[in-house]
């Protein structure tokens, strides 16, 4: 195509049939009521085809052109219900292209529109209709080439009790100037508007959020010296009323061979939910190294925050020295000390204060601890930081779970039935505080590891110390606390095995506990394919905690994980993966049982895919059960 021209040049055109295959089935069994099973069968036929094309020649305007029709059937049944079900037929058309792409100022669109019937699991769907549209514009130059986009997505829904109409508009820009190899600078700007509003139902919500940001790098005396500065600003309305800006200046040198140095200073202003915050925070440090082994850095640091309930300040400075040598026989020596002093004074007219929106990925597996301590368990609110989700708040008790240890408050997801594994959140909160005190804080840490034969043998160890001073005020609201901790281990990394173990002591005031955790890890070749086996154990022992009032008493949690993973080709065409997970839960707030069971295939054979995708999960807590099971068949067939 790229040598003819024509009113309308077509290239090869690419067609597929798709079969599709889905099976949903759940189950659960409580103690005080009788089993309840849900399943759903779903089968979709789809043929797809895409298409490139010009208009006279590729260089004038060139696009692809595609389409998706399917044919949709689903049926479902309950326990206690009638069965039901249904059938819809999908259509979905997009078309793109550039004008002038070798031209200084090439002109970009596309147009999506789409009817899609959206099967929800074990119930009736409902029809999508979305219409998007959107044009780009770039102007090349070597001085500020520039980039700007508009796009408008339009949806409706039919089918539902009660049906909304959403519309979104975004608007971007960027540019950038680049002078040889001394300054850098990037600058964009992007505004979003979305309406959302029931059909036949009240008026429209309006959400807007608009950002604006530019950045700069210099870089003079041969590199020896670099400047860094940066500023955004951020504003939204409609969810949450959020304005922002965040002013940051960073400066580096060298000051010879051994010797660099630097400055820093940030300014942020935050408004948000009644609340305004001033922040400005400067520190300057120096670092120096000595034969590659041993480096030693000095830190000076000031940070003044001014909120409308009162001001923290704060002053503190840190002394840091590393050392590492390379030993005889493959071996590796390092070692880290590390002191820091901090004098906080603080005046506040109230005893709380309001987190907005701390980011947080879930993990099943893991602690999920908030940043700030003495929590105010009741005023958590937990929502997706997924834009399309964010006005969704999850539910505690059902959703997920909160458990406070001493001063700590961590969050707990496991087999929650709406947030999965890695997915981000946004969490608001109220923690406790001192409303007019001030305090001195001393840090103190000693760590270091050895390691054998190029890395694959290592003992670590570390030892913490924090002690908090009262200088002025009370400390009757928040009393302030001691911590020491001290850890050590060791851990092997090789072609095939990884194992290792450590021991943790914590004592502090608020929370004394132990924990011993130990893992292993196996890859080997097993029946022409290969085996992976992992294994993990994580035993912790919790002291009373004397500031929990008479009903704390001492206890002790255990997490164990398992798992097996196999990959094999079978009959030189088809690959095979099956991955087998066991978690068990002892102790603490939450006691459970987990199996997850999956297989999943591939298999090419000339122009044909086919796919099997399947899982199989089993939940014990012992006055009930559930089980979730899912099997998606597909076959592709491409012309």
């Amino acid at each position: 195509m790229s040598q003819q021209r024509g009113l309308i040049l077509l290239g090869e055109l690419q067609q597929s049939v798709d079969f599709i295959y889905d099976y949903n089935g759940k189950r659960a069994s409580y103690a005080n009521s009788r089993d309840f099973s849900l399943t759903e069968h779903r089968f979709e036929e789809k043929y797809h085809f895409d298409i490139p094309y010009g208009i006279y020649s590729h260089r004038l305007l060139k696009g692809h052109l595609s389409a998706d029709f399917s044919l949709n059937q689903e049926m479902f049944s309950a326990s206690g219900t009638s069965p039901g079900s249904g059938s819809a037929v999908n259509f979905q058309y997009s078309i793109d292209g550039i004008l002038l792409d070798r031209k200084p100022f090439p002109v970009s669109f596309f147009s999506n529109s789409s009817r899609n019937h959206v099967q929800r699991e074990f119930s009736g769907g409902y029809d999508l209709l979305t219409d998007s549209n959107g044009v780009g514009l770039s102007i090349k130059n070597r001085f500020l080439p520039m980039k700007a986009y508009y796009s408008v997505i339009n949806s409706k829904t039919s089918g539902q009790y009660q049906d909304r109409t959403q519309d979104t508009e975004n608007i971007s820009m960027s540019m950038s100037n680049k002078i040889r190899d001394i300054s850098q600078t990037d600058a964009a700007i992007f505004h979003s508007e979305n309406r959302s509003a029931l059909i036949g139902g009240a008026d429209s919500a309006r959400f807007t959020s608009s950002e604006y940001s530019v950045r700069n790098r210099l870089n003079w005396a041969g590199q020896k010296k670099e400047l860094n500065s940066s500023y955004k600003l951020h504003d939204s309305s409609g969810l949450i009323d959020n304005t922002y800006s965040i002013w940051v200046e960073n400066f580096n040198m060298a000051l010879g061979k051994a010797m660099d140095a630097g400055l820093e200073y940030e300014n942020t202003h935050n408004r948000s939910m009644g609340q305004r915050e001033i922040s400005n925070f400067g520190g300057a440090w120096l670092q120096h190294r000595l034969f590659q082994s041993l480096t030693t850095r000095l830190a000076f640091q000031i940070r003044q925050n001014d909120i409308n309930s009162g001001s923290e300040n704060d002053i503190g400075g840190s002394f840091n020295i590393s050392y590492q040598k390379r030993l005889p026989q493959r071996s590796n020596l390092k070692l880290n000390f590390s002191q820091r002093v901090d004098v906080i004074d603080s005046k506040r007219d109230g005893n709380t204060a309001l987190v907005i929106d701390e980011p947080l990925t879930a993990r099943y597996f893991e602690q999920n601890i908030l940043i700030n301590r003495n929590v105010v368990t009741d005023s958590i609110i937990v929502r997706s930081a997924d834009p399309a989700k964010s006005s969704i708040r999850y539910t505690l008790g059902m959703d997920y779970w909160v458990e406070q240890i001493g001063t700590q408050t961590r969050l707990i997801f496991l087999s929650s039935p709406t947030i999965n594994d890695g997915d981000n959140l946004f969490v608001t909160y109220s923690y406790l505080l001192n409303p007019s005190i001030k305090y001195a804080t001393y840090s103190r840490s000693i760590g270091g590891y050895i390691s054998f034969l190029d890395g694959r043998y290592r003992l670590f160890g570390d030892f913490n110390d924090m002690n908090q001073d009262l200088l002025a005020g009370r400390d009757d609201v928040i009393r302030l606390s001691s911590q020491h901790s001290y850890r050590f281990g060791f851990d092997s990394k090789q072609e095939s095995v990884s194992f290792g173990a450590q021991y943790l002591n914590y004592d502090s005031r608020e929370d004394k506990h132990q924990t011993m955790e130990g893992f292993a890890g196996h890859d080997r070749g097993f029946a022409r394919g290969l085996l992976s086996l992992y294994m993990k154990d994580t035993y912790t022992m919790y002291d009373v905690n004397p500031f929990a009032g008479s009903s704390s008493t001492a206890y002790s949690e255990n997490l164990l994980k398992l798992g097996m993973l196999y990959r094999k080709v079978l009959f030189g065409m088809a690959d095979m993966k099956l991955k087998t997970d066991y978690a068990n839960s002892r102790g603490g707030s939450v006691s459970r049982d987990l199996i997850s069971v999956s297989l999943n295939m591939q298999m090419v054979v000339r122009n044909v895919i086919i796919t099997l995708l399947s899982q199989m999960n089993w939940q014990d807590l012992g006055s009930n059960s559930t089980r979730d099971e899912q099997v998606r068949l597909e076959l592709t067939r491409f012309f």
